[in-house]
């Protein structure tokens, strides 16, 4: 019967050994666990404080090169840091309008190589990609502080578009392709441009359908 308790004992000294170990390392991995859980909270933070500085100097970056009208440089440091911005903390609506001025000041720098003769028949390439920026803007951020210059920019920058495709249907007119002025006229009212250009091109119209004897 001694032999039976000394063996009982020496078993349940080693069941509570093991318990006890076995709630030491528990403890352990909680402790493991609570600690990384804090290290990424703090590396989150950190991120979020590093993200926030980062947003400031690229600002003051861009700002600094279009103020040397080195846009390109600009424009690259735009790209670069769209990406890595975080649209809930840091609000993107004037990388998206830089955009827009930076591509407005290269399609009047196109303007500029060919003074004194200034016209709307140069391509509009950075004026179209102005245009959509601009409006992609007032449609994502409608009440952002820039919204009010926005659609100015985007008014000059409509009517320049549509003088651009007034000089594309003059010329044809002028060659004598009359079935692509046509064309190019019903696209243009389509657009739904301002009412001097929709009359001339209206009046294109009417004079090749007249030439071609078409009604």
């Amino acid at each position: 019967m001694k032999k039976i308790l000394k063996i009982f004992k020496i078993i349940l000294i080693n069941i509570l050994f093991l318990n006890f170990c076995y709630a030491n390392e528990i403890n352990k991995l909680h402790e493991k666990i609570f600690i990384n859980n804090n290290t990424n909270k703090i590396y989150k933070k950190n991120k979020e404080k590093k993200e926030i500085i980062n947003y400031k100097q690229q600002i003051n970056l861009i700002n600094k090169y279009y103020l040397k009208s080195n846009f390109y440089k600009a424009y690259e440091i735009i790209n670069k840091t769209l990406p890595f911005l975080n649209t809930k903390t840091n609000k993107i609506d004037y990388f998206i309008y830089m955009k827009g001025v930076i591509n407005m000041k290269l399609d009047q720098k196109k303007f500029l190589l060919f003074l004194p003769y200034v016209n709307y028949n140069i391509n509009p390439i950075y004026a179209i990609k102005a245009l959509n920026y601009f409006s992609y803007l007032i449609k994502l951020y409608p009440n952002s502080k820039y919204s009010i210059d926005v659609r100015k920019r985007i008014k000059y920058l409509k009517h320049r578009i549509f003088k651009y495709e007034l000089s594309i249907i003059k010329f044809n007119f002028n060659n004598k392709n009359y079935f692509s002025v046509i064309k190019r006229s019903q696209l243009l009212i389509k657009k739904k441009c301002y009412l001097y250009e929709n009359k001339l091109a209206n009046n294109y119209i009417i004079l090749s359908k007249k030439i071609l004897k078409i009604h």
